[in-house]
């Protein structure tokens, strides 16, 4: 057992408890992304079990999960606060696919890679084949987009098709996968307690992301590290959708979070008491 088993327990109740009173469910994306948070604090919870009990150090691996857990924090506010960009959201998404099939079809292009195409039954009109089968699949808005982008009628192959779409696709960044786009449109509207979004959550973010680029472990994090980042992000969550929804914790889920913070610092048990 994890001596942040209740640091853990309390911010699985605090999603909880919004998505069983809010219709934070009843929308895609902001629904995916409040069950993945939820899965990311699951799967940190169980590494810092394992950590005790195999003695084996997962802080480094954790903190990968963090870094994730932060980004979709912040994408979750992002989207709460902007609705209009929910379906923008979906759909970039589903560029993102089929620019994974365009990547696909340009390296095999390349030839490098014609004796594993042989040997696995893959060919460059098969590739093609999941382009076309990928952009059929797509919105109509989104099949708009990226025949304006290759300046035809109809998503055919010609000779500029493949260099146009790279052109596009390479540039293709939507902004659910740029944080520091998200925190200057968060900073504009968004105060809590005197401090934007990126005041409270810019330096963890940095310090996460140098774990997972796998910094040289001069200074190893420790489970500490995490849960007091997701714990702070889960509270930064709560007071956003509390704003949103006019909706109050429970009595006993503030009690929850009053002793998790206890935990985590004990130095104030006696100013707050």
């Amino acid at each position: 057992m994890s001596q942040y088993d209740k640091v853990f327990d309390c911010i699985k109740a605090i999603f909880t408890y919004y998505a069983e009173r809010t219709d934070i469910l009843k929308t895609l994306s902001i629904n995916y992304l409040l069950k993945k948070n939820a899965m990311d604090i699951d799967c940190i919870a169980t590494l810092a079990k394992l950590q005790n009990a195999n003695n084996v150090d997962y802080a480094q691996q954790i903190m990968v999960i963090v870094r994730s857990f932060i980004e979709s924090s912040i994408l979750f506010i992002f989207l709460l606060k902007n609705k209009e960009q929910r379906i923008q959201y979906q759909q970039d998404s589903q560029l993102l696919l089929f620019k994974n099939a365009f990547m696909e079809y340009k390296y095999a292009l390349t030839g490098k890679f014609d004796t594993l195409m042989a040997q696995s039954g893959f060919t460059k009109e098969l590739l093609q084949q999941g382009m076309i089968d990928t952009y059929n699949n797509l919105s109509d808005s989104n099949k708009t987009r990226i025949l304006t982008e290759i300046q035809q009628t109809e998503f055919v192959f010609v000779q500029t098709t493949v260099s146009k779409l790279d052109d596009f696709l390479k540039k293709f960044k939507p902004i659910s996968f740029r944080v520091r786009t998200m925190w200057k449109y968060l900073n504009d509207g968004i105060e809590i307690n005197g401090k934007t979004i990126e005041d409270l959550t810019k330096l963890d973010y940095n310090t996460a992301s140098q774990f997972t680029h796998n910094i040289y472990p001069l200074h190893r994090p420790c489970i500490y590290d995490a849960a007091r980042i997701c714990f702070s992000l889960a509270n930064i969550t709560c007071a956003i959708i509390k704003d949103e929804y006019k909706q109050e914790v429970s009595d006993d889920v503030r009690q929850q979070i009053f002793n998790a913070y206890i935990i985590l610092h004990p130095e104030d048990s006696n100013q707050i008491q």
